[in-house]
């Protein structure tokens, strides 16, 4: 019997509802690979403290970001989730690291849910980001009218309870379902209609979404981009109704620049964060709805490593396609690089710039001191 798989004969319902393991999970002596061992200890903790540092950077960046869109707060948002999703998920290979005997530990069940509720928060702030996306380029100028930061919130609100909701309902009604291996990553899953229906609605729901906004965001760019090369290329004529229908199609053009300059400006840098997501969920899901390997094997692990990409590559996105983030960044390197040079300066009469004082410039440039003389008084 599986030793892992605690309280598997505990009740009837946890027999009929969660699924029985096709390995045998030795807890007493490690018998997996050792790049096993590394995978659900070190290497978790290592993936953990990057994705922490890597989101803990862009939230310093955003707060030096001067005049911020409403939308930025859904990249803020997306990295707080981050940072709380990594510091959840280094609970359970710390403790495997000092007893990987007793998997029912409450760290690991904490682990497994906030990682669940993390993953999950983190997709929907993604689909709402390419919504948002959509919607700016889609319809411009209500979206520019009727965009503010009260209504950001409210939607990233409710994108939290929904995803929140959709997590915790189904950790409290299968609670026993927390598959809590030794020697493998944890899992939640159960048997029944119920949970392709959850599982569905978690991950290839929003999917879809991604890819439709994602889909018609590039539609609209190539149209824009056509219309406008139509125009450019247009002849000169001199009717006074040819003249009129090209400058009704300037303004037309100019309105279709405005729209193709927030396409580059605001929408392809959360486009590429989304597409950077889709590509990190696709094939977790993929492995996960096909069921194509059990929790720990090689399939399963490359798609977690994949997964967690995610929320390591943003710094580098926003640096590349974000030039408000890269200003506020080199703001923050500048501010770095002057307090590590002040910090180095010895006190010699420098002021913290690597240079003398003015102080100490203008007593030198008199040349040296002088030395007083003391005339003996004549007798």
């Amino acid at each position: 019997m599986n030793n892992s798989l605690f309280g598997i004969n505990s009740s009837s319902h946890h027999a009929n509802t969660c699924p029985l393991p096709n390995f045998i999970d030795n807890c007493t002596v490690w018998t997996q690979p050792r790049s096993q061992w590394i995978i659900t200890t070190t290497g978790t903790i290592l993936i953990s403290l990057i994705i922490m540092f890597a989101n803990i950077y862009n939230l310093v960046v955003f707060r030096l970001w001067s005049h911020k869109e409403p939308y930025v707060l859904f990249h803020i948002v997306l990295a707080v989730e981050a940072v709380l999703g990594g510091g959840v998920s280094i609970f359970a290979p710390i403790t495997r690291l000092y007893d990987w005997t007793n998997p029912t530990r409450w760290s690991h069940k904490v682990c497994t849910g906030g990682v669940l509720l993390a993953q999950f928060n983190c997709l929907v702030n993604v689909a709402v980001i390419s919504v948002d996306r959509w919607l700016s380029v889609e319809f411009p100028i209500p979206y520019r009218n009727h965009s503010n930061r009260g209504r950001i919130l409210w939607t990233i609100s409710v994108a939290y309870v929904i995803a929140t909701l959709h997590t915790v309902v189904s950790l409290v009604v299968f609670p026993e379902c927390l598959l809590l291996y030794c020697s493998r990553q944890q899992a939640f899953r159960w048997l029944g209609r119920s949970y392709l229906l959850w599982n569905y609605t978690r991950g290839p729901l929003f999917l879809m979404i991604i890819i439709l906004t994602q889909a018609r965001i590039c539609v609209i760019a190539s149209g824009v981009r056509l219309r406008s090369r139509r125009v450019a290329r247009a002849p000169d004529e001199r009717s006074s109704s040819t003249n009129e229908r090209r400058n009704n199609a300037r303004a037309g053009v100019q309105q279709a620049q405005w729209v193709v300059r927030t396409v580059w400006e605001s929408v392809l840098p959360g486009s590429m964060v989304v597409m950077g997501a889709l590509v990190a969920n696709l094939p977790y899901y993929v492995v996960e709805i096909l069921g194509v390997g059990e929790s720990g094997s090689p399939a399963v692990m490359f798609t977690v490593i994949v997964f967690s990409t995610q929320h390591i590559q943003t710094p580098f996105i926003y640096t590349m396609f974000f030039r408000p983030y890269r200003e506020a960044a080199h703001r923050l390197w500048r501010c770095g690089r002057a307090m590590i040079r002040q910090s180095g300066d010895l006190a010699g009469g420098n002021n913290g710039t690597g240079r003398p004082s003015d102080g100490t410039l203008k007593r030198y440039s008199q040349g040296p001191p002088k030395v007083p003389t003391f005339v003996e008084p004549s007798v």
